[in-house]
């Protein structure tokens, strides 16, 4: 029996101001099969583990609605859920990792011993507004919230997130506008197939960059925890780099590799590192977005891979998957110095000065986000 999404929609759109247990009688009084029924009615009171369970074993049966909701902090009850169905996109992708597992594991430079559960993404049906406070942005990753206390502590490496892959393709496109806009004399076919393939693209940098946190010669779950706030640009730009790395191991031709790799790199400095720059809020999620785009547009640019000026930028695209491959090489080589914090912090601190030169945005990556608020009708 599958789930009948409307009447939930009804109840999930009132939900807030409602105590979780007159949410759960309104959901017990519905017509559902007893295991999601009993799932949603410990979620809204904020145990979501028979409901995560659930989503990821017969919530992904083929036509299944999946439906997921939660309590979040707040002044007065107040919930994030949604409903949706996966893209098929989605499941080639994670077919994709799952064959190539046995070649990532023997990559000198991957070395993926560990294996996150695969992300699962949703096209939605409908979703709450969004809990970061933009109502025109309705994202939702799970274990991404800030949940009331749940008795369960999940690692690391078994976390499994939601994923808004309309949103995340939302997102590549209008990066892509943005470096369409400054781009000096583009390369059309690949700027072509990079157009093309934003889902492809959007679900595989997810789930490569997922993956890519535990991959490498010091992994993120490890006996040896990276525990190090000033570090997590720099684990955020490694997991975005091996994901680069990840996507040789799969069946993408050359000149999508290539321009898998620009939409790496587009997405991170004219997606999120763009809008964080906007935002222009201290908070430190939007530093670390800032940080992390920074980070490719200045190590690109220190390479001459990027060439900005007045506002344009030249690229070669043809040297940028492995100038991304070379700087992940530096990274992990970097991280074997010393399992420690100290350490983590010494390298930070070296990259923040690539981010930053001279404790500032750069002229060149100033002009660049100057020139496309201008044309977005910024101030």
């Amino acid at each position: 029996m599958k789930v009948p999404y409307k009447q939930l929609i009804t109840i999930f759109k009132n939900a807030n101001g409602k105590d979780g247990w007159i949410v759960a009688q309104e959901i017990n009084e519905l017509e559902i099969p007893v295991t999601i029924k009993n799932a949603l009615i410990k979620a809204v009171t904020g145990d979501n583990r028979d409901l995560n369970e659930w989503l990821f074993s017969e919530g992904m049966t083929e036509g299944q609605t999946l439906v997921w909701i939660a309590p979040i902090k707040a002044p007065s009850p107040t919930y994030v859920w949604m409903l949706g169905s996966q893209p098929e996109v989605a499941t080639k992708v994670q077919r994709w990792f799952r064959d190539a597992g046995e070649s990532t594991r023997l990559d000198s430079l991957l070395q993926q011993v560990q294996v996150t559960p695969p992300l699962l993404f949703v096209k939605p049906i409908a979703l709450s507004r969004s809990i970061l406070g933009n109502d025109t942005q309705d994202e939702f990753a799970i274990f991404q919230t800030g949940y009331v206390d749940s008795p369960a502590e999940v690692s690391d490496l078994e976390q499994r997130m939601v994923i808004n892959s309309e949103l995340a393709t939302a997102k590549r496109y209008a990066a892509i506008q943005r470096l369409k806009a400054i781009w000096y004399e583009p390369n059309i076919p690949i700027l072509n197939t990079l157009e093309i393939n934003m889902e492809l693209f959007a679900i595989l940098h997810n789930e490569g960059h997922n993956q890519g946190h535990f991959v490498g010669k010091w992994p993120f779950e490890d006996k040896v925890k990276k525990s190090c706030i000033l570090y997590e640009a720099v684990e955020e730009f490694k997991a975005c780099l091996a994901a680069v790395l990840l996507a040789e191991h799969l069946p993408l031709s050359c000149d999508e590799k290539v321009a898998f790799a620009l939409s790496v790199f587009t997405t991170r400095f004219f997606g999120y590192g763009y809008e964080a720059y906007c935002l222009n809020a201290q908070r430190r999620e939007t530093a670390r977005e800032v940080t992390v785009g920074l980070l490719f547009f200045e190590w690109l640019s220190g390479i001459g891979i990027i060439s900005a000026v007045d506002g344009k930028i030249s690229i070669d695209t043809s040297k940028m998957s492995n100038a991304l491959k070379d700087v992940y090489i530096k990274i992990d080589a970097d991280e074997t110095f010393g399992r420690t914090a100290e350490n983590l912090r010494q390298i930070a601190k070296s990259w923040y000065k690539i981010a930053f030169p001279f404790g500032n945005y750069s002229t060149q990556a100033k002009i660049v986000y100057t020139t496309l608020g201008n044309l977005e009708g910024g101030d």
